[in-house]
């Protein structure tokens, strides 16, 4: 079952007969996410949407699957379909909260930035905030946020944002120099 590093339609191969010889095992959620990037690199970008949604879906709590199936969905889907998709999860997997930081501010981050949604953007930022006040990422939704009001021209929010972050101790001095 181990040999398929070099040989993605072989890794396909084993990874779907681990699961169905072993469905209920501790290495069904491995399996899902060998089936996943193997697909994806053979170019079956839906099939690997497929297991990597049944690595969320399944097997939610754990961390070790969960977080390379997050990340490779956010690659897959548009921001607008990650974001709907994280929002699913968290209410399946309230426990699963704690490690989708990344994944949630990604969302939010990309949602201003890329796509050009700023309500739905900021939206989403103050969740996040709302959510992971200890966040590694608090810093940069702070910012992004405050940039976000300030493409509306709506100074007070853009303001309380930059004061809360001078007033966060260790901020980099990068976004300190963006936000002034």
């Amino acid at each position: 079952y181990l040999s398929w590093e070099n040989n993605a339609s072989q890794a396909r191969t084993c990874a779907a007969r681990i699961l169905a010889e072993h469905p209920g095992s501790g290495f069904a959620a491995r399996a899902h996410v060998l089936i996943a990037q193997a697909s994806q690199s053979l170019g079956q970008e839906q099939e690997a949407i497929g297991h990597y949604r049944s690595v969320l879906a399944q097997h939610g709590n754990e961390e070790e699957p969960v977080r390379p199936a997050l990340a490779e969905l956010k690659r897959l889907l548009s921001p607008a379909q990650t974001y709907s998709l994280l929002a699913s999860y968290e209410r399946s997997y309230p426990i699963g909260q704690a490690f989708l930081d990344d994944a949630t501010f990604a969302a939010a981050r990309d949602l201003l930035l890329i796509d050009q949604q700023i309500p739905e953007a900021l939206a989403r930022l103050s969740r996040f905030i709302r959510l992971y006040p200890i966040s590694q990422h608090l810093n940069e939704a702070l910012l992004l946020r405050g940039e976000g009001y300030q493409q509306l021209d709506s100074v007070r929010p853009a303001l309380a944002d930059y004061e809360a972050l001078f007033a966060r101790r260790q901020v980099p001095a990068a976004l300190l120099t963006r936000a002034q």
